[in-house]
C-alpha cells in the first residue's frame, strides 16, 4: 500500500473542504490528528496510520476503501448487500414474567447469505 497514494487521496477531499487554496501535508497531518513530524516519519517508511484514517472517513461519512483502494462505495453495495448479520446467542438466559436482564449476554454475528434466510427456520 502506497502511502503517498493515500495522501494524495485525503488532500483530495480536504481540498474541497478549504476551497481554492493549496492542501499541505501539515493539513492532512492535522486533519489525522497527528503531528507533522509523525506524518514525516510515516511517509519515509510508508507506514499506514490505519487508525487516523478510519476515524479521519468515519468523520467525514467517506469510504475507507476509497481512501485506500480507490474503490467506490457503489462497486461494494451488491456485494455487500447479498449478507445479513444475525446475532447469535450461545446461552440465553430469559424469564417470561419476573424479568431477565440480558444486556450482558454473550453474542457473536453469523455472516448469512440473505437469499438462504427464507429456507432457514428461527424458533
Amino acid at each position: 500500500m502506497d502511502l503517498k497514494h493515500i495522501i494524495d487521496n485525503i488532500k483530495d477531499v480536504l481540498s474541497i473542504e478549504v476551497g481554492a487554496r493549496k492542501v499541505f501535508d501539515k493539513d492532512v497531518a492535522d486533519a489525522l490528528k497527528i503531528s507533522k513530524e509523525s506524518l514525516s516519519h510515516l511517509k519515509r517508511r510508508n507506514s499506514v496510520p490505519y487508525e487516523a484514517i478510519a476515524y479521519f472517513c468515519a468523520k467525514r461519512e467517506i469510504s475507507i476503501n476509497w481512501i485506500l483502494f480507490d474503490q467506490l462505495p457503489r462497486s461494494l453495495e451488491e456485494t455487500t448487500e447479498k449478507y445479513a448479520y444475525i446475532k447469535y446467542f450461545h446461552e440465553v438466559h430469559a424469564s417470561a414474567g419476573g424479568g431477565a436482564w440480558n444486556e450482558n449476554e454473550r453474542y457473536i454475528y453469523l455472516l448469512i447469505e440473505k437469499n438462504t434466510l427464507p429456507n432457514m427456520l428461527f424458533f
